[in-house]
């Protein structure tokens, strides 16, 4: 089954009342970058700055208030690496090297935007008046945005947008496809895969074009979001660019998976912790 695909499910904690840290001498924390960020027709204010910590590293900070700046609702360290199954970094450090085989092209309309902070109702709603179509949560802190590149360029000038990358065709593969990328045809010559696509009503459209490329469709409503296809290498690096494409994965028969499923999403813990069933 497709685990997951890109999105590493991250936990950042609230650090409440950043601007009042202190040190173990009680010496507060050196403040450094201030700046504030009004959010366009809402009375949200975000602030953020750096702090210089005990080991003398400078880290973000984030706080943010619903009232105009009178009063603060949270205050966050954050981490701005993005969890992709291909690689974590953060975008304004640097970004990982990507295949040209596997790189986004000039059609690619799928695109990765960042905040300073987590994601608000407000960004969503502007994203989706620009012209965007909001896909689902990355982490850390950004959306999988469906956009041209003019409305790139109006969501790339929002004030809370930290950065805005194309979401390139190797995010959407499973590692072994593309750790075997040069002998593609030696490893994977014809293969049913799993091909996980942005919304339902999409599976017609992908399903279609899967054919009409020659590859096989072996079942069409394989899942909400799923379906199953068996492909050549070079007509998976065809559907791997589609803008309906969000993950690709080798099939395989159905498992009893659902013990693994309970323990890794915490079913187990409030059952046995707290009664729920």
């Amino acid at each position: 089954i497709i685990i997951g695909f890109i999105v590493c499910i991250l936990c950042v904690s609230p650090v409440w009342g950043a601007n009042e840290d202190k040190t173990d001498t009680g010496k507060q924390r050196e403040m450094t970058n201030e700046r504030s960020i009004v959010v366009p027709n809402s009375a949200i204010v975000l602030k953020l700055w750096d702090e210089t910590i005990e080991t003398g590293e400078s880290v973000p900070y984030y706080s943010i208030s619903l009232d105009g700046g009178t009063t603060t609702v949270r205050t966050v360290q954050p981490s701005y690496e993005i969890g992709l199954r291909y690689a974590f970094f953060d975008p304004l450090i640097g970004e990982p090297l990507v295949h040209p085989l596997l790189t986004a092209g000039e059609n690619t309309q799928l695109f990765i935007v960042q905040f300073f902070t987590q994601p608000l109702q407000e960004f969503k709603d502007a994203i989706t008046a620009l012209g965007g179509v909001v896909r689902h949560y990355i982490a850390q802190y950004a959306y999988l945005v469906e956009m041209s590149d003019a409305v790139r360029t109006e969501v790339e000038s929002l004030p809370y947008v930290r950065w805005v990358g194309s979401y390139h065709p190797c995010y959407r593969l499973e590692e072994f496809m593309v750790n075997h990328l040069e002998n593609a045809h030696q490893m994977y010559p014809l293969q049913r895969y799993n091909i996980q696509v942005l919304s339902p009503e999409q599976k017609t459209i992908v399903s279609e074009r899967i054919t009409g490329i020659g590859g096989i469709v072996d079942n069409s409503d394989a899942g909400k979001v799923l379906l199953e296809a068996t492909l050549t290498p070079d007509q998976l690096f065809q559907v791997v660019q589609w803008n309906e494409i969000n993950f690709v994965d080798r099939w395989g028969p159905l498992e009893s998976d659902m013990n693994n499923a309970r323990e890794i999403g915490g079913a187990n813990y409030i059952e046995t912790a707290a009664g729920y069933n």
